[in-house]
């Protein structure tokens, strides 16, 4: 139902299903506790629920807020199990004193801020000396350890200190620190049990309070972990120790050092995740279990002679079989470093549907990132997958990625990453460089690459040079041996890496499990209402091709198409275009749209790839995906192989290495800076200047000041000695209007520090014409179908009046329809116009180039 959630409650032999609203309080889930099995009010209850193999409890709203975290962050099908633990009510020896006062170690005290505390009166009214006698003892066997917890907390509120006096196996006993003070707790085991009750408890101070503590001798990093818990059950939170020292800060009025608060937060991250060391033990099982839950799950895991941890694989079954039967064959991998206690490499593999999205297919962790890793890996990924026609990889240049595919899909294509490839050129801050080299990876023919390779040459042979080492096949796309479907870059993988990025910090069972919760989540949340990617970006070539010229060569099977650049052929028997954009990508080309509609075609949903199809991408996310439940309620064969910690590596000596992304060879570092204003000193995320009303004059305005800030870092390198003044005609807002001169123009490209800058506005502006020209043409397409169907209204209705107003009847149809048509030729005009302007600048940069004669 709406605004409830499911529970079980647990109490001895006893369990009962209750649904609960969602905004429940801590009192009002005790109070449906003792209703549901008739509890006395002679006793009181505890009421507790396991993380994992912790034991976590429930003493006020602050805990059953983060309990409802718990139960609410995922769409787990997997009931809760509140645990409820009877205990007979305290009763005092000293009935004569009317002042009360009961602490429970266990218990944490009343009234809790954001840790489970706050400001607490530190004057009490209580007798001296008081003891208590407990009928059933209230801590469990998981929290011996934990018996100092609330000693500590209460030190921290009150503004005191204590140090132990007696601690063994058997009492635990603690006083003040300051002498002659008489405050104390004492504290022993109940008998015939590993539970400890409190004793004695003397809750006055017999000193004045005034001391200052900055630094709080008891707030150690045990008992900030622990504090900690509730600040740090959301995973997705980055919770930095700067934010630990400001949160204690507050709830506590003490001063902790940072070493300390990070310590705090890495045992607050160990009680939530479970021990590194211990998780490699659990992985055998909950791999196990995983395959229990889900069938068709894939899981492999490499050790040494030792039993010592080397390889995990996991291969989402869901995934693997909606690759075989509804995604392209391309599989996209990359490796990210591991940053917990032990270190190591999370490789992944993911594929794309229809609508563009990533869908993981598997991930894995090793000791390294090596050609045996990624051999190992890519083996058992076969075996799930098998051998694929006109397969595609597409990764970075790592040599053990290469040594892998060429030893396990020898057949498959494999290519680079272009963006990899481009950090590792080296080719600076040249922009013009970039945007060659980009046209180049993009160029469908070959006539077209070795027009924009031969650019890069002449502007750098050294990134010339290094390309042509790399291999052209394994880069571009006019040159691939096989097919990559459009995909240029590796940056699906690196999403994912990203995702994980405070993940792979935890163990490895985690890591593993927050694999398997991201994939329920994205299947299930896939599985609605898409965007359809495929479907737009077909309809955005059926309206740039409206106006394309379209000749027949053989009926139905080939046709010649111009695009008004080019001239290609289609062929449909083989479902080929000279373009190779049909072929490459999946989807039609322009060109075979063209050619649809010349043949009277209603659609050309027939030409694309069985991946893009829509009942192909209803079909990739109808699997489910299951939780594997709390980890008591696993399965725990004894068969089971025996995986032991990876040894540790000493550390190198010195101060650590930053743990940010490491660059690609020849990455230099990317200046941050203000998209919106053009400011370096701060990022568009941190801008805190107003939102420009008119955002496409601030952009212009922002186009400008850059503009004139590289203007000012050109030597004057002309003739005259000077650099042009902005008011004389060639300034380069007036470039780009039809009255300029050709003396004028080639007065402003003597200087060499000016061509590159003239060349880049005169092609933007060529760009810009032959938008508007699509624009228009767009426009043209859709007054010819409006056209069309008036048309047809018009013959109807001519033939109802002809016998009533023949003559009169013919000359007002064909008045409006002359008029149409005059419009539709006068914007038609208007496109060609700007075309052929968009086609004058184009000739006029190549002539500054040098390309054609003056």
């Amino acid at each position: 139902m709406n605004g409830k959630f499911s529970v079980f409650l647990v109490c001895e032999d006893l369990m009962f299903g209750a649904s609960l609203p969602k905004n429940i309080t801590y009192a009002q889930l005790v109070n449906v506790a003792m209703k549901k099995f008739n509890i006395g009010q002679e006793y009181d209850i505890v009421l507790s629920y396991y993380v994992g193999s912790n034991c976590v409890h429930i003493v006020d709203d602050d805990d059953m807020a983060f309990f409802l975290h718990q139960v609410l962050k995922g769409k787990s099908t997997v009931l809760h199990n509140i645990y409820i633990k009877k205990i007979e009510k305290v009763s005092k020896v000293n009935p004569s004193s009317s002042n009360t006062f009961a602490f429970d170690l266990n218990l944490i005290p009343e009234g809790y801020d954001d840790f489970g505390a706050q400001f607490v009166d530190n004057t009490y009214n209580h007798p001296i000396t008081e003891t208590y006698q407990y009928t059933e003892p209230v801590l469990s066997n998981d929290q011996i350890d934990h018996k100092w917890k609330n000693i500590g907390e209460k030190a921290l509120l009150e503004g005191f200190r204590f140090r132990p006096r007696k601690s063994d196996r058997f009492r635990y006993d603690v006083v003040c620190r300051v002498e002659d003070c008489e405050w104390k707790i004492i504290s022993p085991k109940a008998p015939d049990s590993m539970k400890w009750v409190v004793g004695k408890v003397n809750d006055i101070h017999t000193y004045d309070r005034t001391e200052l503590y900055p630094d709080h001798p008891n707030a150690t990093a045990k008992l900030l972990g622990h504090l900690l818990v509730p600040k740090m059950g959301d995973p997705s939170r980055v919770y930095k120790p700067k934010d630990t020292v400001n949160d204690i800060s507050l709830a506590y009025n003490i001063d902790i050092s940072y070493k300390k608060a990070w310590g705090g937060r890495n045992i607050a991250l160990e009680t939530l995740s479970g021990c590194p060391k211990n998780s490699f033990s659990q992985l055998p099982y909950f791999c196990y279990n995983l395959k229990l839950k889900n069938p068709g799950w894939v899981t492999h895991i490499e050790t040494d002679d030792e039993d010592r941890f080397e390889m995990v694989f996991i291969a989402f079954g869901v995934a693997i079989r909606a690759f075989l039967d509804h995604l392209r064959p391309l599989i996209i991998i990359d490796a990210a470093h591991l940053k917990g206690t032990y270190l190591g490499t999370n490789m992944l593999a993911v594929g794309m549907d229809r609508n563009n999205q990533i869908v993981p297919l598997a991930t894995g962790v090793s000791q390294g990132e090596t050609g045996r890793s990624w051999t190992w890996f890519l083996t058992h990924l076969k075996e799930c997958i098998g051998e694929v026609p006109d397969l595609a990889i597409i990764s970075d240049r790592h040599l053990g990625i290469q040594q892998a595919c060429q030893t396990v899909y020898p057949e498959a294509f494999h290519g680079f990453c272009c963006r990899h490839l481009m950090l590792n050129c080296k080719f600076g801050s040249s922009e013009r460089i970039k945007a060659l080299y980009w046209k180049a990876c993009k160029c469908y023919t070959t006539d077209e690459f070795t027009h924009a390779f031969a650019q890069i040459e002449r502007k750098s042979p050294e990134a010339h040079q290094k390309l042509l080492d790399a291999g052209v096949r394994f880069w571009s796309r006019a040159y691939c041996t096989g097919k990559r479907y459009n995909y240029m870059t590796s940056n699906s993988a690196e999403s994912i890496n990203n995702l994980t990025r405070h993940v792979r910090r935890s163990p490895i069972s985690m890591l593993m499990e927050y694999y398997r919760g991201l994939v329920q989540e994205w299947f299930c949340a896939h599985a609605g209402d898409l965007s359809d990617w495929a479907s737009a970006k077909v309809k955005d070539k059926v309206f740039k091709s409206a106006n394309w010229m379209v000749k027949a060569i053989e009926h139905r099977w080939i046709y010649e198409v111009d695009d008004r650049r080019k001239k290609h052929i289609v062929k449909f028997r083989e479902n080929k275009c000279t373009c190779r954009k049909w072929q490459l990508s999946g989807l039609p080309c322009g060109h075979a749209i063209a050619a649809c509609r010349f043949q009277e075609m209603t659609s050309c949903n027939h030409l694309e790839k069985r991946w893009f199809r829509t009942t192909t991408l209803k079909a990739t996310y109808q699997a489910l995906i299951y939780p594997l439940g709390e980890y008591d309620s696993w399965e725990l064969p004894t068969n089971l192989q025996v995986v032991k910690p990876l040894s540790m590596v000493k550390p190198q000596a010195g101060r650590p290495k930053n743990k940010d992304r490491i660059r690609s060879q020849g990455e230099e570092p990317r200046e941050n800076s203000c998209q919106r204003f053009g400011s370096g000193a701060h990022t568009r995320g941190e801008c805190s200047a107003p939102l420009p009303k008119n955002k496409k004059a601030k952009k212009r305005q922002m186009r400008a000041t850059i503009d004139l800030q590289r203007l000012q870092q050109y030597p004057s390198g002309s003739s005259q000695g000077s650099q042009p003044s902005m008011s004389q005609s060639y300034h380069l807002d007036n470039m780009l209007t039809r009255q300029f001169r050709l003396d004028e123009l080639r007065e402003a490209t003597q200087s060499f520090e000016w061509e590159d800058m003239f060349i880049l506005y005169c092609q933007r502006a060529s760009i810009e014409y032959f938008q508007l020209a699509g624009e228009i043409n767009k426009v043209c397409m859709r007054v010819y179908l409006m056209n069309r169907e008036r048309g047809y209204f018009v013959d109807e209705l001519q033939t109802a009046a002809a016998q009533f107003l023949p003559k009169k009847m013919a000359e007002f149809s064909n008045e409006i329809l002359t008029k149409d048509d005059i419009k539709l030729q006068e914007l038609r005009i208007l496109a060609r116009e700007l075309e052929l302007r968009g086609r004058e600048i184009d000739l006029f940069i190549e002539k500054i180039k040098g390309l054609l004669p003056w």
